[in-house]
């Protein structure tokens, strides 16, 4: 039997205002909780109804149209207009479920082991209450009671926020008429029908104490961000399936085309076997590198990266590839991602004190001075050399993986600066450290703060060894400024690409943002 999932929204956030979006959408390991809840009950249900307010009802509605992938699920919105309470808005939304057995479970708390549900989800003579001895919870049921504790102190059958209703004789709210004040949905609730499950198996981001980075960070061996890989491995060999058919393709097509000896040995291109290296991205090595370590490793990347431009001749640069990987591509982007921050971007916004322009209206006011910057030859380039896409082992030899083989709309050759580009957005702008969740931006006067990922003095120090390198590079005149732009650029670019961690989409659209006003002399 189908049921239908009612998930109550319609809060106004105020003890996760710090975190700028509806709490619904904020990450849980890199992904909506408002999707981790939906994919754990989803063989269950086929209908959802997701209770918003006025606020936030436009955000959370395009993101899910853009963003949410399930097709046999469908999913409807019911808008509080008045600060009722649960109790109100689930009442609202039971008058559009289609189904007599519904499930309860609050916007901020997802459930980690659906697989365990399978043991209860056949009981129907009781309502099932899930509770916790874990978690400090501000409601708990006793001696089959509901029971308040406003001190959140209780740890005994706390109730977290997640129930399975059936309708026991018929209903399971009492009725209550509207009143001024707010009405808990666990105040109406018959609690002589309900039957407890002990479940410590949940994600819980009800409050900031309760959502640090181990609850929004990354979790381990998985990708945080864009298409992801089925990877099957063993001591020898590395079976690799990407999601995304396009990378897939360009991929192999890459090492059909290349013969380095930094790169994997291939056994196999249907399916893509990849020799096993014994060997560890640089990005964990160089998170608490010294100098020496840094200019060694830094140096020899450099080498690696001139070998790969120079494998083939170079060949006429197309000027449309040039603008789909700069401009185009970037505007398309920004201009999907841009609902989510169009309540402070519509001219100008504070970020780190400095006064900054819309990225969007500034890329397209400065499309000439970017074209400016087109390379007149294209080069062999592995096209995403950031560097957790570069291993190093215990003797300090690098290897390189997850070639990109395209730019712009062109198989194998590119821009060369793109790649050294990618390199530095890697060694100085601090992409590993954020790709796992582990950055931070400030609302504060009027503004925003993004907090550093790698330490100034760090920065600076990677900064002065890369740009000494770049100086000797003699081909394409690749220079510092350039570099600068496509920094900046590819920060921009990010946004949209963690669209699925939307704090981390936030972080990438200010860092960007600020990084093309500082390029460009800022706000006129």
């Amino acid at each position: 039997m189908m049921r239908t999932l009612i998930i109550p929204a319609a809060g106004h956030n105020l003890r996760m205002k710090e975190y700028y979006f509806p709490k619904c959408l904020l990450p849980v390991h890199q992904r909506p909780i408002l999707f981790r809840i939906i994919h754990s009950w989803k063989k269950f249900i086929d209908q959802v109804i997701i209770v918003v307010n006025k606020q936030n009802h436009e955000m959370i509605k395009e993101y899910m149209d853009k963003y949410f992938t399930l097709t046999n699920i469908s999913v409807e919105y019911c808008v509080q207009t008045r600060n009722g309470g649960t109790y109100f808005a689930v009442k609202l939304a039971l008058e559009k479920a289609k189904n007599d057995q519904v499930i309860l479970n609050w916007s901020d708390v997802c459930l980690t082991k659906p697989s365990k549900l399978n043991a209860f989800m056949d009981i129907e003579e009781k309502n099932l209450i899930f509770t916790t001895d874990k978690v400090r919870c501000r409601w708990k049921f006793d001696d089959q009671k509901f029971i308040q504790d406003e001190s959140y102190i209780s740890l005994d059958d706390g109730i977290f926020g997640v129930f399975v209703m059936n309708k026991v004789n018929g209903t399971f709210l009492k009725n209550i008429s509207e009143k001024d004040k707010e009405v808990e949905i666990l105040e109406a609730m018959d609690s002589s029908s309900c039957l407890k499950i002990d479940f410590e198996d949940f994600e819980d981001i009800g409050d900031p104490k309760k959502y640090g980075l181990n609850v929004r960070g990354a979790q381990q061996n998985v990708r945080a961000f864009g298409s992801h890989s089925k990877i099957y491995q063993n001591k020898s060999f590395v079976i690799k399936k990407n999601s995304d058919p396009k990378l897939q393709v360009n991929e192999i097509n890459w090492y059909k085309n290349s013969n380095f000896s930094f790169t994997p040995k291939v056994y196999s291109y249907e399916p893509l076997i990849l020799q096993k290296l014994p060997a560890a991205p640089i990005a964990e090595k160089l998170t608490e590198a010294n100098e020496v370590f840094e200019t060694e490793v830094i140096s020899n990347l450099f080498d690696i990266v001139q070998e790969i431009h120079n494998f083939k001749e170079p060949v006429d640069a197309k000027n449309d590839d040039s603008y789909e990987q700069y401009i185009g591509k970037t505007i398309k982007r920004l201009e999907k991602i841009n609902f989510l921050f169009k309540e402070f971007n519509q001219s100008s916004f504070k970020i780190n004190g400095i006064l900054c322009k819309n990225p969007l209206t500034l890329l397209k006011e400065k499309e000439e001075d970017i074209k400016s910057q087109f390379t007149r030859e294209f080069r062999f380039i592995h096209g995403d050399l950031q560097t957790s896409n570069v291993l190093i082992d215990n003797n300090k030899s690098l290897y390189v993986i997850d070639p990109r083989g395209y730019f712009g709309n062109n198989r194998l050759y590119g821009d060369p600066a793109y790649d050294f580009a990618k390199m530095y957005y890697g060694f100085c702008g601090g992409y590993h450290t954020f790709s796992k969740g582990n950055n931070q931006f400030i609302i504060q006067n009027g503004g925003f703060e993004i907090l550093p990922l790698i330490p100034k003095t760090i920065v600076e120090r990677r900064r002065k060894t890369y740009m000494k390198l770049l100086k000797n590079i003699n081909y394409n005149n690749i220079t510092e400024r350039k570099i600068d732009l496509l920094h900046a650029i590819i920060w921009i670019s990010v946004a949209e690409y963690t669209s699925n961690d939307v704090l981390s989409a936030m972080y990438a659209y200010l860092k960007g943002t600020l990084l093309l006003n500082q390029y460009f002399g800022g706000l006129k």
